[in-house]
Order: C-alpha cells, then structure tokens, then sequence
C-alpha cells in the first residue's frame, strides 16, 4: 500500500469519493425511470459510498493491486434487488445496454459458480457512463469514473446480508460441518427463488386461461380473486344486479379492487358458495331477492347506522351483489349460523345483536313481499 494512504489520509479519499453521491444518485434516479418505463418489477434501487474503513481495509488485503482510492472500482456501489431471478437477467440486459462495462472487472456469479457448489449468486458489473450520457451537461463531471452495480434477487441478497454480517468471508475459514450447513442453506434458497419464479409464470398463465374455464368448467373453477374476476366480466346477471343496486343507492359502480374480490371470495365461500358454476345458479335464482333485500336493507335497517352514512355518498363497486348474494343465504340458516358468520364479520360486541336482528327482519319482509325461494 503506498505510503500515506489510509486512515491517516482523509483528504485523498474525500477528494476520492467527493462526487460519488451525487453520481450515485443520478444513476439511481435515471434507473428507477428506466426500469419502470420497460415494466422490469424491482424491490429497491439503491447506492451507497464505500467507507474509508472499508476501502482501507481493501487496499490493506489487496495492496499489489490498490495503490490510491481512486484505483478501487466500488468506491461507488450501486445495488437493484429483483423480486424474480429472471428479472435479473432483465435487469442485466439494461446494464449492458444502457452503460459502458467493463467486462474485465465484471463478473456474473452465478455462472462463475461450480455447478457442484452452493453460494451466493449475483452480477457485478464495473461501469462507466455511456458516452451519450457522459457527454450531457449534468453527466459531463462524471465522465470517467467507473463505479460497481450489483443485480441479484431478493433472496439472493438475504443470503449475502446474512453471511456478510456473520462475517463468513471464504469456505476455508469454515469448519467443514459449518460449510455443510451453508451450502444446504444456500440449496434451499435456490430451490426457493426457482420456486417462486415458476409461481409466478403459473399465476400468469392462470390469469389467462382462467376466463375460458368459467365458460368451459365451471364447476371445476374454484373462486378467488382472479377467478372471480373472470366470472364477473362474463355475467350478464350480475351485471344487471349490480346496476339495480346502484340505481336504489343513486350513486355510480366503479371497479372493484383485486382486494375487495378476494375478500369476497372468502365470503361466498363461507355461505357454501365455492366455484363459478354454484355463484351462477346462485345468482339466477335469487337474483330478485337480492335486489329487494339490498332495498330494504339501505331504505329501511340502515338510516340511522354509521355503515350508512359512510357508504351513502360513495359509489359501489362492480361485484357487490356478491355481498347481499351472502346475506341472502346466510339469512336462510340457522341462528347459530347466523350468529356465527355475523361475528366473522367483525362487528363491535354491541351491535353484533342488532345486526342480527337486522338481517332476519329484512330477510322476513323479502319472503313476504317475494314468497319463499324455490326449492
């Protein structure tokens, strides 16, 4: 190491590292456009200056290649964590496209790794502003620093936080039993990142095909939130239900959030109301029950209710018969049932009673007015 340079040094390594921040945060910045604008889903884009600790204990183990801070590639560090390894080949595609590598001082881990050897899997890349960035005004200052970006996913870089932070820095400094037991680890974390990528690609595919299966299968399709969706957006009867409620309300249907569905999908489920085929019989045949009890539902069990007040000026959402749908079966159980699907609701130990009594009330002035359902 020359003479001079280390803790001792301040000045050499601020002069070193004086731009680095703001170059850091120019690039992260340019990233997080880039990475959205081409639809690449990344957990975090982050960057961060080397220490002068952690830079002087670099030239210290690695003094016949590091002379002046200026010599170390990762004085300046930038990181994008992926959800998905294949988001990482994504991202890498962009690193390369959109910087000036190095590929001399660049290596992808996960290639560099034996095949018969578990560990930690990342691309590091040392880079250069691209030269029609370089050239730009508020690029022109960084134009011949290089600097280190680091691509790996989320469970990759939990492996590497985990075993930076235990200080683990080779597998000979390791018993061997301790080597076993990061390698099995590091196994489980590959089979998992695997794991997840292949749900995800199955997921999209569902989403897809889902649609054409509540038309072919219906019984076959289970409800959830995608396939509830689906169903949704073919049902002429829903639709219809959907419009007569909000006519009685006098406000507008708006979509309906993928939260709200698959809470709703929970909720038919817990009135037996389990695929696409039961909701579509089910719809059918109460259809006008639904529409008189959500009548007198809103006109007459809810004036004087904080549910009403809050939902009276808000529009409702695609899919809320879905709700009245439950009440109207829940209606028909026994009171323990009753009971027992009230209180999963929610609602405060005082008016679990009223509700209840709400719910049997209304659903005895529907059968009045609309007879008993047929069996």
């Amino acid at each position: 190491m020359s003479k001079g340079i280390g803790r001792g040094n301040y000045g050499a390594y601020a002069s070193a590292t004086g731009s680095l921040e703001g170059l850091g945060k120019s690039v992260c910045t340019f990233l997080e456009a880039l990475l959205a604008a081409e639809e690449v889903p990344v957990h975090s884009v982050s960057h961060r200056v080397k220490t002068i600790e952690s830079a002087d204990s670099k030239m210290a183990r690695k003094s016949e290649t590091y002379g002046t801070y200026a010599d170390l590639l990762d004085l300046l560090g930038i990181r994008i964590i992926t959800y998905f390894p294949d988001d990482v080949d994504a991202v890498c595609t962009i690193v390369e496209r959109e910087f000036d590598v190095d590929s001399l001082n660049s290596v992808d881990k996960r290639e560099a790794l034996a095949p018969n050897v578990f560990g930690y899997l990342s691309a590091h890349y040392v880079v250069a502003l691209a030269d029609n960035r370089s050239k730009l005004p508020e690029y022109r200052v960084w134009a011949d620093l290089r600097f280190e970006v680091q691509v790996r996913s989320i469970l990759q870089h939990a492996w590497a936080e985990i075993e930076h932070d235990l200080g683990y820095k080779s597998e000979e400094a390791l018993p061997r039993s301790f080597r076993r037991r990061f390698s099995r680890l590091a196994g489980l974390l590959e089979l998992a990142d695997a794991e997840f990528q292949s749900i995800r690609v199955d997921l999209a595919a569902y989403q897809v095909t889902v649609g054409e299966r509540v038309e072919a299968s219906p019984g076959e399709v289970g409800l959830n939130q995608t396939s509830l969706r689906a169903w949704l957006e073919r049902s002429e009867v829903a639709a219809r239900v959907d419009e007569e409620l909000a006519e009685i309300a006098e406000v507008a249907l708006r979509v309906t959030e993928d939260e709200r569905l698959a809470r709703d999908a929970r909720t038919l489920a817990e009135v037996g109301v389990d695929t696409a085929e039961q909701l579509t019989v089910a719809m059918a045949k109460y259809e006008q029950y639904i529409v008189k009890f959500f009548d007198l539902w809103w006109n007459r069990a809810l004036p004087d209710t904080p549910e009403r007040a809050s939902a009276m000026h808000r529009d409702l959402p695609h899919g809320i018969s879905f709700f009245y749908l439950a009440y109207v079966l829940i209606a028909q159980r026994s009171e323990s049932e009753l009971r027992d699907y009230i209180e999963a609701k929610g609602f405060r130990s005082g008016s679990k009673k009223q509700v209840i009594a709400q719910v049997r009330e209304t659903w005895d002035a529907v059968v009045r007015e609309l007879g008993e359902p047929s069996a």
